[in-house]
């Protein structure tokens, strides 16, 4: 009898022992389970920063490659500017060129306009006065209030009634 007694205590011992074993791999696969998931968004949530990071300096490259671009642009309209001033003066010192290039410059402003009453008005600059002769650049007033201007002469075209008009 204690033998029997004894039998009986050993398999629920082991009973024991396996449903313990049993409840433990399961709480096991479920905290690495759960472990698994917090892994896997954090690895998610870093990549998702990388990727942000890397489109904003791939975003900031492009618009300092724009910005040279533009600086470039920016110089090079400077430098025509400056080289038509330097061709614009020359044309002024001469009076049958200047003659000529205003006579074309009048008639291209009045067809941009439209208006077959256009009327040419001269402002005088270096070599566009009458006996003035001189290099271009001379200050002049333009004919706004007290303002005045660099220049080596030009002309505006005014349209009817002056509403709309061309500066050259």
């Amino acid at each position: 009898m204690v033998q029997f007694i004894k039998q009986e205590a050993n398999e629920k011992a082991r009973e024991i022992a396996i449903a313990t074993e049993e409840e433990f791999n399961i709480e096991k696969l479920s905290m690495v389970d759960g472990e698994k998931i917090k892994i896997a968004k954090e690895y998610e949530r870093k990549e998702t920063t990388v990727d942000t990071a890397k489109k904003i300096e791939a975003s900031t490259g492009r618009n300092a490659m724009r910005l040279k671009v533009l600086s470039a642009r920016a110089q090079a309209m400077e430098t025509v500017v400056e080289e038509a001033r330097a061709k614009l003066a020359e044309t002024s010192a001469d009076a049958g060129r200047y003659r000529t290039l205003m006579t074309a410059l009048i008639v291209q402003g009045a067809r941009k306009l439209g208006d077959a009453r256009a009327m040419p008005g001269v402002r005088c600059g270096g070599g566009a006065r009458g006996g003035g002769g001189g290099g271009g650049g001379d200050a002049r007033d333009d004919g706004d209030v007290g303002r005045v201007v660099e220049s080596a002469g030009g002309a505006r075209v005014f349209g009817r009634r002056r509403s709309r008009e061309l500066d050259g």
